[in-house]
């Protein structure tokens, strides 16, 4: 049988997670916004974020993952489900490239990783915290990070020895050169490069097709080609 597991988040990237995901687990759609719930979607029902807790006592779903793009609404979400007792799932598509990935199963990529309340460290050193997703066709080198509640989204590059804090989005075709550190919170646009070695604060926004030649302070926003401080 398989495990329960809420999506929170009916949108366009739960849907893309729960595509994912459903053959693995048995899904509930969460959502705050009543217009969207008491009905089903791929016949897997959606639910009203008022009833977390009766799905929890009558069902026994107790896992989960934040599935909405905006950090500051993630992170809220997720910490208030944390704070309640709830176990965030780490997700890996089966297509990422993480280094070394194959040894969790003895030379044979897994379809599917998940691992329910604990970080993933593979060998060689990287490590995928609480909660976070790898979408598909995404790679991760050696000796990197990655925090919880993080999103690595599809085909983003992250390489080696990077550290990505807590609650980061990194959208579509992301590249990261070896070596960067990205603060909790921040949004890395579609297709952006950042260079080697460079550290984006907390809470940045790095626009779309930038490319990122030097540091970028805490809150700030960034872009064009090289990007500079816009905002």
């Amino acid at each position: 049988m398989k495990q329960k597991l809420m999506l929170y988040g009916f949108g366009e990237h739960g849907r893309v997670i729960y595509h994912m995901i459903k053959n693995h687990y048995m899904v509930y759609f969460i959502d705050d916004d009543i217009n969207k719930c008491n009905q089903e979607y791929d016949n897997r029902p959606i639910v009203h974020s008022s009833r977390i807790n009766e799905l929890h006592k009558i069902d026994e779903i107790d896992m989960f993952i934040v599935t909405i793009g905006n950090n500051h609404n993630r992170k809220n979400i997720y910490d208030k489900l944390i704070e309640n007792g709830y176990s965030p799932v780490t997700a890996i598509h089966h297509s990422s490239i993480i280094f070394d990935l194959d040894d969790l199963k003895n030379g044979s990529i897994p379809r599917y990783v998940a691992i329910k309340n604990g970080s993933i460290t593979i060998p060689r050193h990287v490590t995928i915290k609480n909660g976070s997703v790898i979408m598909p066709r995404s790679f991760i080198n050696t000796g990197s990070v990655i925090g919880s509640n993080c999103i690595i989204n599809t085909g983003a590059i992250i390489e080696h020895d990077n550290v990505i804090h807590d609650h980061v989005n990194i959208n579509p075709g992301v590249v990261t050169g070896g070596g960067v550190e990205i603060g909790e919170l921040s949004m890395i646009g579609m297709g952006a490069i950042i260079l080697d070695h460079i550290e984006i604060g907390k809470e940045c926004v790095v626009g779309a097709g930038s490319v990122v030649t030097r540091n970028v302070p805490d809150r700030c926003k960034v872009m064009g080609v090289p990007a500079r401080i816009v905002d």
